[in-house]
This record gives C-alpha cells, sequence and structure tokens, in this order.
C-alpha cells in the first residue's frame, strides 16, 4: 500500500493570502449614516469657525459645486471645482460671518456598493454681513464617496430658496 504524505503548504499558502494586505479582497469600512453625519457635522464646524483648510480638507480632489440663486428674471447657476469653490470660501468669510447653521429633515442614501452616499438636507444659516443680521435657508444635497480610504465629498448642490 502507498502511502500518501499531506503537505501543509497549500494550506499555509491560503492561509497567508488571507493575512497578507492587499493579497486578498481587503474590505474597509462602507459608508453609514453615521459616518455621513459626522462628515456633515465637521463641514458645519468649518463653516462657524470660517476655516476654508479645513472644508478643503473634506473635499474629494475631483470635487464640484453646484450653486443655484435667485436671479432678476431667473435663477443663476454657478457650477465650481473644488479650488474655485475654496477660494469662494475665503472671500465669503471675509464678507460674512456665520453665525449659526441648522440643519433639518437631514436624508442619507447609502449606494448598494456601500462606496457611496447621497444627503440631502435643508440648512437655515445666520450670519453677520456688513454688521447686519442675515436669515438664508438652503436645500443642500451633497454626494460623499470613499477615496484613499477617507469619507469625502464629492459633489455639493446648494439651492437658495
Amino acid at each position: 500500500m502507498r502511502r500518501v504524505r499531506f503537505s501543509g503548504f497549500p494550506l499555509a499558502l491560503f492561509l497567508l493570502t488571507l493575512l497578507l494586505p492587499g493579497a486578498a479582497c481587503r474590505t474597509e469600512p462602507g459608508v453609514t449614516e453615521e459616518r455621513v453625519i459626522e462628515t456633515l457635522a465637521a463641514l458645519e464646524e468649518a463653516t462657524l469657525q470660517q476655516d476654508p483648510d479645513a472644508i478643503a480638507r473634506l473635499l474629494s480632489p475631483d470635487f464640484t459645486a453646484r450653486l443655484v440663486v435667485p436671479g432678476e428674471n431667473r435663477p443663476q447657476i454657478r457650477v465650481m471645482n473644488r479650488g474655485d469653490y475654496v477660494r469662494s470660501l475665503r472671500l465669503a468669510f471675509r464678507n460674512a460671518s456665520p453665525l449659526d447653521l441648522d440643519r433639518t429633515n437631514t436624508r442619507v442614501e447609502i449606494a448598494a456598493d456601500g462606496r457611496s452616499a447621497r444627503a440631502t438636507y435643508n440648512l437655515q444659516r445666520t450670519e453677520s454681513v456688513n454688521k447686519r443680521l442675515e436669515k438664508r435657508s438652503t436645500q443642500n444635497s451633497v454626494v460623499l464617496e470613499f477615496k484613499a480610504g477617507e469619507l469625502l465629498i464629492k459633489s455639493l448642490h446648494i439651492v437658495d430658496l
């Protein structure tokens, strides 16, 4: 009778592929509603602190912003990339100081793949503009996605009410 000798090599190889980073399918934490809300809160805190650099750190390199504001005859639409948006924040913070942000009606939809999400909400903003208090209301839609292991804002759509 012939004896078959079992080698542990195939089992060891299989276990090694599970332990080595990148050797097997790696999973990073997916998008959760809690993580989306935390990112929105960080965006609001950076806005209240008038910190465009902190806001920029929350934005994806391919970020786009679309702002819709009332015009004389029709709404005016402004589309900006990440750099333009951060520059516009720097200018805005020179002329206006946000005093309060109140986010309501927040809804979060997470994509089936768990790598991106959309948050929609209303924002009531109180700010001091040239020593005058002004209130603004907007409807916001934010798309977030994982990039390089971080949940970043890919796009922001703001409609002034």
